[in-house]
């Protein structure tokens, strides 16, 4: 009589797949929706085959492939890897698009059940929301530091023109025309007797009535 081993049932495989940031297309209902991405990455963990995958959520291999090398599917395929279980152990850099549009649009993140993709969540992503307030603080502060620094520039350089043109600022900022000052000169009776004398003194000239 033969001894078999007992039978051990299996443990489920543990799936885990990360959360990521859909790649950003244009909205089309037979596209690569981010639903649909979140379902691929599923289906692969499950199947380990993109072909298999892609059939699942009705796109094609070819086009899984384009999704993937896009400039901007970083985090998507940083997922696609960690669901053929050879993700890398480096630090992947994250762009400032890519941050701001975690910080607005969140993550997806796959779950699993005894094996089985049975659903997606949305997940805030709090440390990409901390880091895109703090750039729009930074881009807030050097717009500030700049205007401050064009309204100097623009006081000093009125005040430049003043003293040559003749303009002032008033109190609101603004420029104003210093009051016209006309130069005295003499009464016409003064001018028209220093022009006898001066036409007097010269040779030859007699002023009338002197």
């Amino acid at each position: 009589m033969k001894n078999w081993p007992p039978h051990v049932r299996r443990r489920p495989r543990h799936i885990r797949v990360p959360a990521f940031s859909p790649v950003p297309l244009r909205s089309r209902a037979d596209g690569w929706t981010p639903q649909r991405q979140a379902d691929f990455l599923g289906a692969l963990a499950e199947t380990r085959s993109v072909l298999a995958a892609a059939r699942r959520v009705g796109m094609s291999r070819e086009s899984a492939y384009r999704l993937r090398r896009r400039e901007d599917a970083g985090s998507f395929a940083a997922a696609w890897d960690a669901a053929l279980g050879r993700a890398d152990t480096a630090r992947r850099k994250v762009t400032s698009q890519e941050r701001a549009r975690r910080a607005v649009e969140g993550l997806l993140k796959p779950h699993f059940w005894k094996g089985k993709h049975v659903g997606t969540e949305r997940k805030v992503d709090i440390s990409a929301l901390l880091g895109h307030v703090a750039a729009l603080d930074r881009a807030q502060a050097k717009m500030d530091a700049a205007h401050r620094k064009s309204q100097s520039f623009g006081a000093g350089f009125v005040s430049i023109k003043g003293c040559h043109s003749g303009l002032s600022q008033d109190d609101d900022g603004g420029l104003e025309e210093a009051p016209y000052r006309q130069a005295s000169s003499p009464a016409p009776q003064a001018r028209t007797r220093a022009g006898r004398l001066g036409r007097a003194k010269r040779p030859g000239w007699a002023a009338p009535g002197v």
